[in-house]
């Protein structure tokens, strides 16, 4: 007995640090609520009317016309096959989503059979794939969200032979495979995009055989609500979207999609959508696009601008028509090719597009794990409009760099201080680079892109910042003549007692970056570094011209310590990573002696100012 007694307590200490499953909490849907199909966001009534509001609605009347050129586009292109890249599927299922969703979409708007017998192609040919690649689930997910949009809103005009094998599909090569332990566990209490992604695709799933499928459906909707509590949490306390901008546009547009989903089903979202934070987060995706049309692209983002179907729910659920200013403005010029992209029409559809106004702040301010400030002064494509966004957090979240105190600058519609942005992720993962690793010697921070070295912030010693520091937003300044906050970026730098970073906008007129820094026990080297797609020259000892597409702007440097004024290039080391070629790095470097407290300040404005 004496011997076992250890090994119980062993094996009870053993259970209790298993991750515990508890009960699933009933949502308290009414299943037989969602009624026939089509059941999923819009019934046949809603329809009607959203044929009479395309007619009426010019910006909805161009985003349907989008829509329809791109599926008669389709029409000439082969179906699609199961082709892999690497360890992924996903660009097959995200063809997969656009054709099947624009092609329903297209034919319960306007009738035509060709659109139809096109979408029940691509309907056959997926549901006849081996598998929708579960081992990376975002694809299954996004496959399946396809499937069920097809399914659903075709149903009455499917063959019987097309109906069952589809049902069969979602079935067993979606909802079936999500409840795999291994599969299921990449999702199911992730807390970022995968958990938002892969239960809306179930969700939809569910939806779409709930009537014949009704105990698979329920069990796969009861494990949504329960799970995805985890990843909303990630919105608080202000709407602050850790993964930045690319992210949200994933992540958040599938949440929304499940939400609409849901709500549309069952006159319900369970509370999901009552998180904190969650009701502000449009308002920060529409701070983090530029007047140079270029989103403030931190962790794994690029910079491009794209239109988001998710923002005009946001507008709609909560009453903010400004939050749709930037998407209204893209949509008049081009609707772009989003896969979501019949879902704005859907969101969209009781939208007063007279009534969005630009916002009223020039400030937007969020913490929680990627906590960021946002200036825009002006929103009406004035060259005077600038616009500084800037970064705190820590490489501990999904798609961090080591980017931790950077910033990017727009003036005169031009991107000055900039984000080199992610890279392709097949690209390092087939030459076996071990991309995903946040340890502090993790591989992912070799990569050029991805570490301190390239980003618009601070280094000392040469070394990569502390992989585990927090750098938390302590001041923000929204009123009188400077616009923008201030960081503590202490916990980044061993060899430093402490390093404190401001950065605002002046009289709406230039940029001023200060940092106030003290040495540690030993001295260091500072370097500042500022990434810029400018041509740089060394002027003096304290002045580099930045020009760009007839431009000029003056980068001027000061410091209660001598500093040496510098350029570097931006060319990785190994071939395969993205050259960056047309960039160049702009900075200083200076000594600070141990213990000695030191002030830099960097200010950028117009040349002649």
């Amino acid at each position: 007995m004496k011997i076992l007694r250890p090994i119980l307590c062993l094996f009870s200490v053993f259970l209790f640090c298993l991750p515990v499953r508890l009960p699933a909490a009933d949502p308290g849907f009414d299943y037989d609520r969602a009624g026939a199909h089509p059941r999923i966001l819009l019934g046949k009534k809603e329809m009607r009317q959203l044929r009479k509001t395309v007619k009426e609605n010019p910006p909805l009347g161009a985003v349907h016309a989008r829509i329809l050129d791109l599926c008669d586009g389709f029409l000439e292109k082969p179906v699609l096959e199961r082709k892999m890249l690497g360890r992924r599927m996903l660009s097959v299922s995200r063809n997969a989503l656009q054709r099947i969703f624009y092609l329903s979409y297209a034919y319960r708007m306007t009738g035509r059979t060709e659109y139809l017998e096109r979408a029940a192609k691509e309907l056959d040919a997926v549901s006849a794939f081996s598998d929708w690649n579960p081992s990376h689930f975002l694809d299954c997910a996004e496959m399946t969200m396809a499937v069920a949009i097809g399914y659903d809103w075709l149903y009455g005009d499917l063959s019987s032979r097309t109906r069952e094998n589809v049902r069969r599909a979602i079935v067993e090569k979606g909802l079936g495979a999500s409840l795999v332990p291994r599969y299921e566990q990449m999702f199911t209490t992730r807390k970022n995009n995968w958990n938002q992604v892969c239960h809306a695709g179930m969700v939809y799933g569910a939806l779409a055989v709930l009537d014949t499928d009704r105990a698979l459906a329920e069990r796969v909707i009861v494990r949504a609500v329960e799970n995805n509590p985890g990843v909303m949490e990630m919105y608080a306390p202000d709407g602050v979207y850790p993964e930045g901008y690319n992210y949200w546009g994933y992540g958040t547009s599938f949440e929304v999609m499940m939400l609409a989903a849901l709500e549309h089903a069952f006159g319900s979202d369970a509370g999901l959508s009552r998180f904190a934070g969650f009701d502000r987060t449009a308002g920060y995706m529409l701070y983090m696009t530029g007047p140079s049309g270029l989103a403030f692209n931190y962790s794994d983002s690029g910079p491009g601008v794209n239109v988001h179907p998710a923002m005009f729910w946001f507008a709609q659920r909560y009453g903010n028509p400004s939050w749709v200013w930037t998407e209204s403005r893209l949509i008049g010029s081009d609707p772009g090719r989003d896969r979501l992209l019949p879902a704005l029409v859907v969101f969209a559809r009781g939208l007063d597009f007279d009534r969005v106004a630009p916002p009223a702040e020039k400030v937007w301010a969020g913490g929680g794990p990627n906590p960021v400030v946002l200036v825009r002064t002006g929103w009406k494509d004035d060259p005077q409009d600038k616009y500084l966004a800037m970064k705190g957090g820590s490489a501990q979240l999904s798609h961090t760099h080591l980017d931790m105190g950077s910033f990017v600058y727009d003036a005169g519609g031009l991107r000055w201080a900039m984000d080199l942005g992610m890279v392709d992720y097949n690209s390092f993962e087939s030459r076996g680079v071990k991309l995903w690793g946040r340890e502090q010697n993790s591989e992912r921070w070799t990569i050029f892109r991805y570490n301190n070295y390239a980003h618009n912030t601070l280094t000392v010693n040469g070394r990569l910042h502390d992989v585990h520091g927090f750098v938390p937003v302590t001041r923000v300044y929204r009123e009188g003549r400077e616009l923008g906050g201030r960081m503590d970026l202490s916990a980044l730098f061993p060899d430093l007692k402490s390093a404190v970073r401001k950065a605002v906008i002046v009289d709406e007129k230039r940029l001023v970056v200060e940092d106030r820094v003290v040495g540690g026990e030993r001295p260091a080297v500072l370097r500042f570094s500022m990434v810029t797609p400018a041509q740089a020259e060394i002027v003096d000892a304290e002045t580099i011209r930045l020009t760009q597409r007839g431009q000029t702007m003056t980068m001027r440097f000061k410091g209660t310590r001598s500093l040496t004024v510098r350029t570097w290039p931006t060319k990785p080391a190994r071939p395969y990573e993205p050259s960056n070629e047309g960039t160049v790095i702009v900075g200083f470097e200076a000594e600070i002696p141990a213990g000695a407290a030191e002030t830099f300040e960097m200010t950028l404005e117009e040349a002649g100012k």
